[in-house]
């Protein structure tokens, strides 16, 4: 608790903060005061001054949004020169969490890239293009755009595309494949999403060969990962979540990776076959055995060797979404800032000098 609130929460002698993301013409209020390394204030809160920001220099730069099904490239060409923020995501998640709402979402989107200090890095200049495979839900996707330098510019362009679904492989040839010693080899089961059955979540990725297989899979509810499995779509119980081209964006797959990203450059849906599991929690020792097909083509893939559970495993892994989508954002970061309104009434952030 100290060592945090020492490195993290509070100050001591002159500081100085450059704030992003603030509101034009809003009020805000800068507050501080006194805290110990319990985190406890030890005096009053003090309002030290007061401001209203200044208004973004507005644009009328637009978007020309376009998505060719025969590439499935989708691209944004700007009308002039300047920064801008984008994204896509699925038209189910637009509506659930932003109730389809343009302005939301971008605010969003600006506010995670500030949390996450990437916000710069995020800005684009001129056209942008990205491949929708694997990226894109299947059925409508929503774009969104909007110009940025120091607040939102523009208006916000919004653009909708219908996706019919991922080609069955990247990958030209058969796959016949043994993952080495430089393999990280974890799973993590969700619990269970349907009556009977566990959700579970399988990565193993060799970071010698740049391979990678992830596998969604059912099993019944309370028992060990290991068995034989077939890969289809009938979500039963022993099952391999097959390379749902017409359902989600969790396909089963087999990948490459690319050396400098570390992100999917290849990959081959699993769309039918067996996967054999042997091994158990207590040695951790595992025999993974991947026979499938990806449209004309056949992978084979072998494992064998330590796989955790992702309790015990260093870096949990999460239900993967390979959307390049809206990271969203419940709430925000704390800040000495506080909407005018707002200040006094609740304490965001203790930031202040030491006594």
């Amino acid at each position: 608790m100290e060592e945090f609130v020492q490195n993290y929460v509070v100050s001591e002698g002159s500081e100085s903060y450059v704030y992003k993301g603030l509101d034009p013409l809003t009020e805000y209020c800068v507050w501080a005061c006194g805290m110990d390394l319990q985190g406890k204030a030890t005096t009053q809160v003090f309002v030290i001054g007061e401001f209203e920001t200044i208004d973004v220099e507005h644009s009328n730069m637009t978007f020309d949004i376009a998505y060719d099904p025969a590439t499935y490239t989708l691209t944004v060409t700007p009308s002039a020169n300047e920064a801008y923020v984008w994204a896509h995501l699925s038209a189910d998640d637009y509506q659930t969490y932003f109730n389809s709402s343009a302005d939301e979402a971008v605010k969003d989107l600006i506010t995670s890239y500030i949390e996450d200090d990437a916000l710069e890095s995020n800005l684009v200049t001129g056209p942008a293009s990205k491949s929708m495979i694997l990226n894109a839900a299947v059925g409508e996707n929503v774009v969104i755009a909007a110009g940025y330098n120091d607040g939102i510019t523009t208006d916000i362009a919004e653009y909708k595309f219908n996706f019919e679904g991922n080609p069955s492989s990247t990958i030209e040839g058969d796959v016949d494949t043994t993952l080495g010693f430089s393999t990280s080899a974890f799973y993590s089961n969700w619990g269970e999403l349907k009556e009977g059955l566990d959700q579970v979540t399988m990565v193993l990725s060799d970071y010698e060969s740049l391979e990678q297989v992830y596998i969604d899979l059912w099993m019944p509810h309370g028992e060990a990962i290991a068995g034989e499995y077939t890969i289809n779509n009938t979500n039963e119980a022993r099952t391999v979540i097959a390379g749902r081209i017409t359902e989600s964006l969790n396909p089963s797959f087999f990948g490459k990776l690319d050396e400098e990203s570390w992100e999917i450059k290849q990959y081959a849906l699993l769309e039918s076959g067996t996967m054999s599991v042997s091994g158990d929690d207590m040695t951790m020792m595992y025999t993974v055995n991947i026979d499938a097909t990806s449209g004309d083509i056949s992978v084979k893939v072998n494992f064998t060797g330590m796989m955790f559970s992702a309790s015990s495993a260093s870096a949990s892994v999460q239900p993967r979404n390979l959307s390049t989508a809206i990271k969203l954002s419940e709430k925000s970061k704390s800040s000495a800032f506080g909407k005018k309104s707002k200040v006094c009434d609740k304490v965001l952030k203790l930031s202040s000098a030491k006594r």
